[in-house]
């Protein structure tokens, strides 16, 4: 080859390459391209990323791939404050509709990239709303709370560097709901007591910090206090016109906690109010709420020997949480999934035929309740809340080895004494299987295969919810 011909074909191929730079672009029609080709020929990477950006805005259902494929299909990277600016921006976007389309682990992926690209960069943002708090709420979905409990705790740095005092008590109630969800009930209760300290006397957040102390209260068998703190949240919810998700928990914890004072007629006044704001609101959206509400008055009825009524409210709970399931009739091991609202609804229901003298009845829906339990317990890696688990594991496995003695006794059917003898088998994996997940947790972090195998366990959880 001569060094002419030599020549030629290095043009061509320079020649190709930068055709190939300005070739057509991916998922967008050919208008479109020819506008974002005229962008990247002035090498406008700022209008480039806004216009992609729009064009996705006017159909998301339909044009996801364009906003997934922005970063990769960008020339270059920003270099400018407002380039970046607005490439973050597209991340956020990014983690939102990752969101909105059921991906929840890239939505987690995407907004924490924003949240690292925006410390590297010190990109002006309000941080807090449009990437900590979407993201603290990611990780709330799938029970992943220290990540969840970490991300607030910066959100509430940053409000009160500011001396946002609303955003600091709104920061306040979130975090301590985490606290509460993972167990940490002392935690809980400072976080909602630095929250009031803040917070506006005209503010629905009150009542919402009003009800966390409430439930601490109660979940520590207070007395009197808990009610108290929750007739105040039901009072300033009404008077602020508070979220109606607020309202109807602040009525179905001020219902149980007459429930647990044995005040059967006031919890049940509670209980109306609470299936009213229901009804009103809702309808069939805030399932785990409302399964809860039935068998909280299940719970009610069978107190005051209402039977009848009893089964009825504790097996629409069950039906509540598990789709396609006639109201009475038994799930099967297979729909179970791990949820407390539902291991809740079935020991009730367990009760309910112990009450009744069926003991195999009872039998069957205690051993559903105990599949639920070690299907939390597989979920939960926090320690407080695993610890509260194995509590209620060693009253469940208690309540099912005296059952089957029982029922062994009058049968004199081997399968019972089968079944204890698998009880307590299972009763002793537990030890060593808790001890296994332990060790795991503790080498996840230098892990990054092993930590996203337990976030794909954790992101399972939710999706069968």
């Amino acid at each position: 080859m001569t060094i002419a011909t030599k020549f030629s074909v290095v043009v061509y191929l320079l020649l190709f390459s930068c055709f190939a730079c300005f070739g057509d672009e991916k998922g967008v029609d050919a208008a479109m391209s020819q506008k974002l080709k005229k962008f990247r020929q002035e090498d406008n990477l700022l209008k480039w990323i806004d216009v992609r950006n729009n064009y996705f805005l006017e159909q998301p259902s339909k044009r996801l791939e364009v906003l997934e494929e922005t970063e990769s299909e960008a020339w270059r990277a920003p270099q400018t404050s407002e380039e970046k600016e607005a490439w973050l921006y597209l991340m956020v976007y990014q983690g939102y509709y990752q969101l909105y389309n059921g991906d929840i682990l890239k939505s987690i992926e995407k907004y924490e990239e924003a949240y690292q690209y925006h410390l590297k960069n010190k990109v002006s943002i309000d941080v807090d709303e449009y990437i900590l708090k979407p993201l603290a709420n990611n990780y709330t979905r799938i029970g992943d709370y220290p990540r969840a409990i970490y991300l607030q705790t910066q959100s509430l740095k940053i409000a009160a560097r500011n001396q946002n005092k609303p955003l600091m008590a709104s920061v306040s109630g979130n975090l301590a709901l985490s606290y509460l969800f993972s167990g940490s009930f002392d935690n809980a209760e400072q976080s909602a007591a630095n929250g009031l300290e803040v917070v506006a006397t005209n503010s629905p957040v009150k009542g919402l910090l009003k009800s966390i102390l409430a439930e601490v209260h109660h979940i520590r068998k207070d007395h009197l206090e808990p009610l108290r703190l929750a007739k105040e949240a039901i009072h300033i919810l009404h008077n602020t016109n508070g979220k109606p998700y607020w309202l109807m928990g602040a009525y179905s914890l001020a219902g149980d906690i007459c429930l647990d004072l044995k005040d059967y007629a006031l919890a049940d006044v509670y209980y109306k109010s609470a299936f009213g704001i229901h009804a009103r609101n809702f309808r069939a959206g805030r399932r785990r709420e409302l399964a809860r509400l039935y068998t909280s008055k299940s719970k009610s009825a069978l107190a005051q020997n209402q039977v009848r009524s009893a089964i009825e409210l504790a097996s629409k709970a069950v039906s509540t949480l598990i789709p396609n399931l006639a109201t009475h009739e038994q799930p099967v091991k297979a729909q179970l999934y791990a949820e407390n609202r539902l291991q809740e609804a079935l020991l009730q229901l367990g009760k309910i035929k112990e009450h009744t003298k069926d003991m195999q009845g009872a039998l069957s829906y205690y051993l559903l309740a105990f599949q639920v339990n070690e299907n939390l317990r597989n979920e939960f890696s926090y320690q407080a809340s695993k610890q509260q688990l194995q509590e209620e594991s060693k009253i469940q496995t208690e309540k099912l080895m005296e059952l089957a003695f029982r029922l062994y006794q009058d049968k004199k059917d081997e399968k019972f004494a089968q079944l204890m003898l698998e009880i307590s088998e299972k009763s002793k994996a537990r030890i060593l299987s808790d001890q296994i997940q332990e060790n795991l947790l503790k080498n996840s972090s230098g892990n990054p295969l092993l930590k996203k195998k337990l976030k794909l366990e954790q992101l399972l959880s939710y999706y069968q919810k």
